[in-house]
């Protein structure tokens, strides 16, 4: 199993509700939108609660989406899709911060 995951950093001058809303909402349907997104497996966006010990850092990203796919080609044909490229990255503009935003391709080992 390969995991997509993007650590998300709102765009400046954002509140945090309109934030989440833009994300819950319009983007979910820009992203549900791109036939290639048919090849992810689940998706789930996780919203910071800004809730940290004070022992810890807190990390400087508004929220967490992730995806899973069956291999790296699935993830891969997503991400070099046109709709990726032309819709998702260009909805992106509208609510993230791009030079903050990280992305990660894992391959989850599960030990349980």
């Amino acid at each position: 199993m390969i995991k997509m995951t993007l650590l998300i950093a709102r765009k400046p001058g954002m509140s945090v509700e309109e934030f989440r809303e833009y994300w819950g909402t319009t983007h979910l349907k820009a992203v549900a939108s791109v036939p290639e997104s048919k090849v992810s497996r689940g998706y789930r966006q996780q919203h910071n609660t800004y809730v940290v010990p004070d022992h810890t850092a807190a990390a400087p990203f508004d929220g967490i989406a992730e995806a899973w796919y069956d291999s790296i080609e699935d993830a891969m044909t997503f991400i070099n899709s046109d709709g990726w490229w032309n819709i998702i990255k260009r909805d992106d503009l509208n609510f993230i911060d791009i030079t903050k935003t990280q992305i990660m391709l894992s391959e989850e080992r599960r030990f349980d």
